[in-house]
Order: structure tokens, then C-alpha cells, then sequence
């Protein structure tokens, strides 16, 4: 609701893969993506919602070399956006990394997560990137 009354409105393409990738319908999600990428990624305002969104697809698709260079763009670029996209993709780094046994760049990402103060979903994505140090440095 909060998403709805703001302003600027929100993207069409953007809204209609974020509500396919949410319905699990992540190929659909890619391709409307990739289908406006040329549009998508050359407007500033734009682009680093269609990085982080990119990025989630590929990890659900268990493409995770793609996953990761989008997630890490996406925390690049948005790391002193005012949204909550560098903060998930930070998470979403720390998840991959952890699942994939490399501890110590799982535990860089679940910190960067922290370091990062997103207006919106703060409180979540700092508890599981809370969480995630805890997993992490009882495996160590």
C-alpha cells in the first residue's frame, strides 16, 4: 500500500516482473526483463531495480554466476540509494556464498548487509543477515 500511494509511480514492467518472479514464474519474470533490459538499465532511475530484480531471477534459476554479478552491481551502485535493494542484494550474496560453504565471503556479505540503512524493510533484512552471521560463525 505505502508502494502505491508513493510517488513516482511505479514502474509497469518492473511491477509486472517483481509480481511474476513473486508468483514463482521466474522465466516469465526473465523474460520481461530481458525484453526491456535496453530501456530498463539506461534510465538512472530505473536501473538498479532492474539489476536487483535480474539478480534474484537468476538466483532462483540456480544461475548463480549471473546472480552474483547482478547482486553485486546492484550492491555497488545502491549502496547509498535510499532503497532496500543494495540491502537485500547483500543478503542474497550472504545466502549464496553461505549455501555454497564459502564462509568467509557469506559472513563479508551478511556485514555489509548490516552496514546499510534502508528506509523500508530494515528491521527483516538485518535479522536474517543477523541470523546468517550466526549460521556462519558456528561453522566456521
Amino acid at each position: 500500500m505505502k508502494e502505491a500511494k508513493s510517488k513516482p509511480v511505479l514502474n509497469p514492467v518492473l511491477l509486472k516482473a517483481r509480481i511474476l518472479y513473486d508468483g514463482g514464474y521466474y522465466a516469465a519474470a526473465f523474460q520481461t526483463l530481458s525484453k526491456n533490459e535496453n530501456i530498463l538499465s539506461k534510465n538512472s532511475a530505473l536501473a538498479l531495480e532492474f539489476k536487483y530484480r535480474m539478480g534474484r531471477v537468476h538466483q532462483a534459476q540456480k544461475s548463480y554466476p549471473e546472480a552474483i554479478s547482478y547482486l553485486k552491481s546492484t550492491l555497488q551502485q545502491g549502496e547509498l540509494n535510499h532503497t532496500y535493494f543494495a540491502a537485500s542484494a547483500a543478503l542474497q550474496l550472504g545466502l549464496i556464498y553461505e549455501a555454497d560453504n564459502q564462509q568467509k565471503a557469506a559472513l563479508y556479505y551478511f556485514n555489509r548487509c548490516l552496514q546499510i540503512n534502508p528506509p523500508d524493510y530494515k528491521t527483516s533484512l538485518h535479522q536474517k543477515a543477523k541470523s546468517g552471521v550466526e549460521r556462519v560463525s558456528i561453522n566456521k
